[in-house]
């Protein structure tokens, strides 16, 4: 290797000036002798310069940090082959005296990523340092690995090759400005450049490979599939890409489950051969709970005809392509006519060519140390995006220095990598300014009987039809068997008639409450009639909530909007009511405390309108953030393999606490408030009233709504439950505040007493 640029920098700005000046001094003496030996150490000098910039890499290393794993359990792992990639990459790149002509590339690995456990201790000082410990703060072990990544000419990253580990080093990275590169991660999260701004990857997003997988279903003529995922972030927005891609295909996903390390891995299985579903998807990363479902589905007879398996990339290499984690465990599965999806190599592409021979090549060294992974027969999806990374990150340096640009700068490499077109072995290549590479290089395979991959073009030809199985070519026929339906449990429509009846009558009962405050406005002056309108036609809202409420598959087609409507219904009306009571009661007590004070009550409409409307904004704002950031869904659990019951479900407990604790506040605020004007003439307070009004709330907030929560599989006993706590709030709060003042008007006291006269409010 030849000595690096900030050497030769050194040598040519240092050593030769001073031998000049040598030089100099020595001939001026006319010592021959020093002369002569300073001369022949001149030439040496300038020999050994001209050697180096003879050779490649005469301005030094660029190194490429490899992030992956090598063995799992003391055996191969097939990712290995990843990094023999990339090495393979580096010396091709070396020999080519055109690209990067003045440097070598070098890449370093870190090994045995699984060792460490949580990817979410990662540290950064690990990428480089395959003996250094695990680094729980990421923040000092990030300014380590930055200074590290200088001191050894460390430009980016290759890897990891999991989404979890992905997101937990692009965070790590991102302040350090050190770009990366992944051939596998596809979670679309990683996508949000705000908070992974230096993360590109050689790969399809997972949009992209569901919209791929259905696009085969789709072609097939299948309408309908069942999904199987882990409990993985990835999976999780990936079943939501399923059913909204599939609803754009006019297919329906007819049921999702998770399964995960512990779970009942047939349980799924029997479902599904009970709701007839003979097409099923799997996607994920867990590969051991995945070899595990397959072992029950072999069990139950689903791996073969009349059933058809079609796997993602990451599942396919996990089962029968590189099965080092679950070899003891799918041994005798046969998965010969499964198919899945991969980045394929097209070979008639002159970089591919040139990649096979040289793999075939390392392959015949049969130098697994050298040359990780090579023991294995297929490429993996993960090998061939390591090869054409390392060369993107290549021709991406080249064009840096011939613009004399910092190649250390990770913000300025990626604006290259944004927008870049590049024909690598994969093919054609485009990067948007995600840096997510586009194309059409995707490809469906199936499992030949010899366990072989095989690539078809077209997923109607013979041969797929010929070694599949025959279901390829027949379509998704719906029912094949005589096993029982599903039966899924709805409200009652006798209780859901019942309700609805009542709290129509209760909703008349409550207009005709508006209709006594309108004929009664004048005399109900001082009762602020214009907060008890609002209060009236909340609590109407409120009570309509109860039509939604039981609305399920029993009454109409069942979805998502059902579950994220209802918060709606129920908060906005709420949280008008209870404001409206605050609003009214502060005012009274404002006027009442600058009477006493002999100040002039300066509190208009405005005021009272801004006091009503600013808490219904932050229930708004609450709201919108739970319906973007993780809405309600409509979950289907099975209590056995043919019964099941439909409810609404979050994925985040955070924002059901806050959806109520935020009510629990206002409640709080009412009653002290009430405190604060319980001294206030009768004629204007109404402390009491607003007293049982909050503890009405209250009990049914404490009370009803754990029940609810936790009784929710009970969907009859639920709805009825819901049922009863609305029209608790709803018009058990207008009879509580409209009762004293029907009272009042119709049979008005004899005299007020003397005793009623203003004291302090407090």
């Amino acid at each position: 290797m030849c000595i690096r640029d900030r050497y030769q920098r050194r040598v040519r700005g240092v050593f030769l000036p001073t031998l000049t000046k040598l030089l100099i001094i020595c001939s001026s003496q006319k010592n021959m002798n020093t002369f002569f030996s300073f001369v022949i150490l001149v030439l040496f000098f300038f020999l050994f310069v001209s050697t180096c910039h003879a050779q490649k890499g005469k301005a030094g290393t660029i190194r490429l940090n490899w992030i992956g794993t090598m063995t799992t359990n003391g055996r191969p792992d097939i990712r290995g082959q990843s990094y023999s990639a990339a090495k393979l990459a580096a010396e091709a790149i070396n020999q080519n005296l055109t690209l990067l002509s003045d440097y070598l590339i070098e890449i370093v690995p870190f090994d045995d990523l699984r060792s460490l456990g949580n990817a979410s201790k990662f540290a950064l000082d690990t990428v480089l340092d395959t003996n250094s410990s695990l680094c729980v703060n990421t923040t000092s072990g990030g300014r380590r690995l930055s200074s590290r990544l200088r001191q050894n000419d460390s430009v980016a990253v290759i890897g990891p090759f999991f989404s979890a580990l992905c997101s937990s080093v692009a965070k790590i990275l991102a302040p350090f400005r050190v770009s990366q590169l992944s051939p596998t991660c596809a979670d679309s999260n990683l996508s949000d450049k705000t908070t992974y701004p230096y993360f590109g990857r050689v790969t399809y997003t997972s949009k992209q490979e569901t919209n791929r997988m259905l696009s085969i279903v789709k072609t097939m003529g299948w309408d309908r599939f069942v999904l199987l995922t882990d409990g993985t972030e990835l999976s999780k927005s990936a079943a939501k890409s399923f059913a909204s891609i599939a609803a754009d295909y006019d297919m329906k996903m007819i049921r999702s489950f998770v399964v995960s390390d512990g779970s009942d891995y047939a349980f799924p299985l029997r479902v599904f051969r009970a709701l007839n579903a003979r097409v099923i998807l799997t996607y994920g990363t867990d590969a051991v709970s995945m070899a595990k479902t397959m072992v029950e589905a072999q069990k139950l007879g689903m791996l073969e005809y009349p059933y058809v398996w079609l796997h993602s990339s990451s599942i396919a290499t996990s089962l029968f392509i590189d099965n080092t984690l679950v070899r003891d465990i799918v041994y005798n599965i046969s998965f010969a006519g499964h198919l899945y999806v991969a980045n394929y190599i097209y070979t008639d592409n002159a970089q591919a060519q040139a990649f096979l021979k040289k793999w075939q090549s390392i392959k015949d060294e049969n130098d697994t140390q050298k040359w990780p992974g090579t023991q294995f027969n297929d490429l993996t999806v993960a090998t061939v995006p390591s090869y054409d990374a390392v060369f993107i990150y290549a021709n991406i340096l080249s064009r840096m220095i011939a613009n004399k640009e910092n190649i250390y700068r990770g913000d300025l490499l990626v604006r290259y990598l944004k927008g870049l077109v590049y024909n690598g072995v994969i093919g054609k290549m485009t990067f948007d300014q995600n840096m997510d590479m586009k194309g059409d290089n995707m490809a469906g395979f199936y499992v030949s009987p010899n366990g072989t991959s095989v690539r078809f073009a077209d997923i109607r030809n013979e041969e797929v039809k010929r070694i599949a199985y025959p279901i390829y070519s027949n379509g998704f026929q719906g029912d094949i068997d005589d096993s029982p339906p599903i039966t899924v449990s709805y409200v009652s429509n006798g209780l859901y008639v019942f309700f609805v009846a009542f709290t129509s009558v209760l909703i008349v009962f409550s207009f005709g409450l508006l209709f006594f405050v309108f004929f009664n406005w004048e005399t109900l002056r001082s009762q602020s009639p214009i907060f008890l309108t609002w209060i009236v036609m909340s609590n109407i809202s409120l009570l309509s909530a109860v039509y939604v409420m039981g609305l399920d598959g029993g009454v109409t087609s069942t979805g998502d909007h059902l579950c994220i409507i209802r918060p709606w219904l129920f908060g906005i009306p709420f949280v008008m009511a209870i404001s409206s009571l605050l609003a009214k009661n502060i005012r009274i007590w404002i006027i009442f405390l600058q009477v006493q004070t002999l100040d002039v009550p300066n509190i208009n409409a405005i005021h009272m309108t801004l006091l009503t409307l600013v808490p219904v904004v932050i229930e708004v704002v609450i709201l919108i953030t739970w319906t973007v950031l993780s809405p309600l869904e409509m979950i289907m659990e099975f209590q056995t393999e043919f019964t099941a019951t439909e409810y609404c479900s979050t994925t985040s407990p955070v924002f059901l606490s806050i959806y109520f604790g935020y009510k629990a506040l206002l409640l709080a605020a009412g009653v002290l408030v009430a405190y604060k004007t319980k001294n206030i003439i009768s004629k204007f307070n109404e402390a009491r009233i607003i007293g049982y009004t909050m503890y009405n709330c209250f009990v049914v907030m404490v009370i009803i709504v754990p029940i609810i929560i936790i009784q929710r599989t009970q969907i009859n006993l639920a709805f009825a439950l819901a049922s009863i706590g609305i029209i608790l709030i709803g018009f058990v709060n207008n009879l509580i505040i409209f009762v004293p003042k029907i009272f009042m008007i119709f049979k008005p006291p004899a005299s007020i007493s003397s005793s009623n006269k203003v004291t302090s409010p407090n």
